[in-house]
């Protein structure tokens, strides 16, 4: 289930919003005790994220599918994209990539998908348990006025947020439930000229 991009935050009370994570998405399967990682295009990444596959090992589940993201925080504990490239980079240290966890898909056979988001939530969480296992981070809901939380958002330096519709259920593809509020607007653009030897810096 992928976010759709809006240009503005949704308000009222049946939103959640979240911190919009910088770093790959994952879905993870455990079974018989062994964990699994695939990326969202299902490329099997398990050998990459050796610190999530030990963590969720040991979680008390026969089974469980957990949906999150795979990111490597910096000092402030904000998650960093370049630093997750670099640790995934020949020599980098993968044991630095850990797992924010946003939603539980499926626990000990049952299918969770057609729950509200609020109870796959709350049933993840009591999954994690607490306090969590290192090398898990529950990315939890954040309280206050959308605006607000979208403002102070950009001014630490986030990508943007997450706003999920607190009734829905997991459907797979980019669905309306689930929108996306980037801090930093893009967009395509004309080059109409550009200054030789000066690089982007030169495009005008």
């Amino acid at each position: 289930m992928h976010p759709s991009l809006v240009k503005t935050i949704p308000l009222g009370d049946r939103w959640l919003h979240e911190i919009k994570w910088d770093g790959y998405r994952i879905s993870v399967y455990l079974s018989d005790g062994e964990a699994r990682i695939y990326t969202r295009n299902m490329f099997d990444w398990t050998s990459r994220f050796p610190t999530i596959v030990a963590t969720v090992e040991e979680l008390s589940a026969d089974d469980a599918v957990i949906d999150g993201e795979a990111v490597v925080v910096d000092e402030s504990g904000l998650s960093s994209f370049s630093r997750i490239q670099v640790a995934l980079g020949r020599g980098g240290r993968t044991e630095e990539i850990i797992l924010v966890a946003f939603d539980l898909l499926r626990l000990n056979g049952e299918d969770l998908r057609p729950m509200p988001l609020e109870q796959r939530k709350e049933r993840l969480r009591e999954l994690l348990g607490d306090p969590l296992p290192a090398g898990i981070i529950f990315s939890e809901e954040i309280e206050g006025e959308a605006e607000q939380i979208f403002r102070h958002a950009c001014q630490l330096g986030l990508e943007g947020i997450v706003s999920k519709r607190r009734d829905s259920t997991y459907r797979s593809g980019r669905r309306p439930e689930w929108v996306k509020t980037k801090c930093v607007q893009s967009g395509d653009f004309v080059a109409i000229g550009y200054e030789p030897g000066r690089g982007f810096g030169g495009l005008g």
